[in-house]
């Protein structure tokens, strides 16, 4: 008899020794959670690259905004840019577990040239999203965008569903701050943007 109540004993002290050991890490998690940093971003336009302590986190994709990030303690260098923008600069003293909040309007390039592009579509039966130059304008066509640099290419992709259909290079026409380019489908079942160089 005294054996078995040793045995329940010690079962019950290792389940008591288990449910302490999650109940730490649980709180450990939560302690360490609400040691970040969190960076509140909401800029002007809303679509921006980011730059982190000198690393994109995002790739070299523009990014929606707004948009929280998260860092640990301590100084960090937030840089944002978009094309035909000055570029901003943000250093920030990140303390345990406050909130940042970066809402800064860009300055147009005074050097910049800004052309307006829509993009329809002819495909009408199909829903289309145009990512323009890794995302600095995005939607589902059709789309327009105004703020787009008139001596400089500009690449357009089609994605349907989560696959690019089209990809192609798109410069403005000499003479022209407005153009419009149209979404086809082929008889082949390719899709082309008009006045639009493919890219492989």
């Amino acid at each position: 008899m005294r054996k078995k109540q040793i045995k329940n004993l010690l079962m019950i002290l290792a389940i008591a020794v288990w449910i302490l050991w999650l109940g730490a890490a649980a709180f450990q998690f939560q302690f360490a959670a609400k040691r970040l940093t969190t960076i509140r971003l909401h800029t002007d336009p809303s679509t921006v690259k980011i730059y982190l302590n000198g690393k994109q986190p995002f790739g070299r994709n523009y990014i929606k905004t707004p948009r929280d990030l998260t860092v640990p303690p301590g100084e960090h260098t937030l840089r944002l840019s978009r094309e035909g923008y000055v570029p901003l600069k943000i250093n920030i003293d990140a303390t345990i577990g406050s909130v940042f909040e970066v809402d800064p309007t860009f300055e147009a390039d005074p050097k910049a040239t800004f052309g307006s592009l829509t993009v329809e579509t002819a495909v009408d039966d199909e829903p289309l999203i145009v990512r323009i130059n890794n995302g600095l304008i995005e939607g589902r066509a059709p789309l327009s965008g105004d703020d787009l640099i008139l001596d400089r290419a500009h690449t357009i992709e089609v994605v349907k569903g989560d696959k690019t259909v089209s990809r192609c290079r798109f410069r403005f026409e000499e003479g022209t701050d407005a153009q419009a380019v149209t979404i086809r489908k082929t008889r082949g079942g390719n899709y082309r943007v008009t006045s639009c160089k493919r890219l492989r």
